[in-house]
């Protein structure tokens, strides 16, 4: 089994602040009725005003948790993926690098003898059509009466190529001198039954079920990196996420 060194935080996070929002939000209307106590020209409208402005805060906070819950569910299936490779590989979810200038938080960090692998998820579904070189992609889904519809999202290739320069600027600033090779792929992760219609040159874009099959047999054959550079490697990594345990 792989060396699991970090779980995902951050979306848990976010969902559990988005909670705890809604909670004070219908704490808060259970005090409007004695609003109605204090005699006042337009109290009616003020609380008219309020309980409005607190039914759509909650019903936007209820859509972001549930986007943000299928997200959770997504990092649990690349979790149970990646967990089955063997134990030559070291995996961080969910880490922060900074390079002096920028961060990146990258979804999945891969460390092994065969190099870094860099996995950036889409939690979609549907048809996926874009181009390395565009700046936007496009899914297209069909609504629970049948008709087809579409949406526009940011080219997931161009945070894999950043997230690729600030990690090798950040092995760089910690005195790893020797050559890194770093690979970036993208991984929708609820589109088994979906299309990906895309072209790529330098980054992979896959299925999950595709992931574990492509790390096991497409990285693991050539070793690039030595078990000392490999130590090394991880050894700044950890110090990374001591933080967070």
């Amino acid at each position: 089994m792989a060396n699991i060194k970090s779980k995902e935080r951050s979306v848990h996070k976010k969902r559990n602040r988005l909670i705890s929002d809604s909670i004070i939000a219908y704490l808060f209307s259970a005090f409007i009725p004695i609003l109605g106590i204090v005699e006042f020209k337009y109290m009616y409208m003020i609380q008219l005003a309020i309980i409005t402005f607190i039914i759509c805060f909650i019903q936007v906070t209820m859509f972001k948790i549930k986007i943000l819950n299928k997200g959770i569910k997504g990092e649990k299936q690349i979790y149970k993926i990646l967990k089955k490779l063997s134990n030559e590989y070291n995996i961080y979810n969910d880490i922060t690098l900074w390079d002096g200038h920028k961060g990146a938080q990258i979804d999945h960090l891969i460390l092994s003898p065969y190099g870094i692998l860099n996995i950036e998820t889409k939690n979609m579904t549907g048809e996926i059509i874009g181009d390395e070189d565009e700046d936007t992609w496009v899914q297209k889904k069909f609504s629970k009466s049948g008709s087809e519809y579409s949406n526009k999202f940011k080219n997931p290739c161009i945070q894999g190529k950043e997230h690729e320069r600030v990690l090798k600027n950040f092995l760089k600033n910690n005195g790893i001198k020797e050559e890194t090779p770093i690979k970036s792929i993208i991984v929708f992760n609820e589109n088994v039954g979906g299309t990906l219609k895309v072209t790529t040159r330098s980054i992979k874009v896959l299925k999950s079920t595709e992931l574990f099959s492509y790390i096991n047999e497409g990285l693991g054959k050539t070793k690039a990196l030595n078990n000392e550079t490999v130590d090394k490697i991880s050894e700044i990594f950890d110090k990374r996420i001591e933080g967070r345990k």
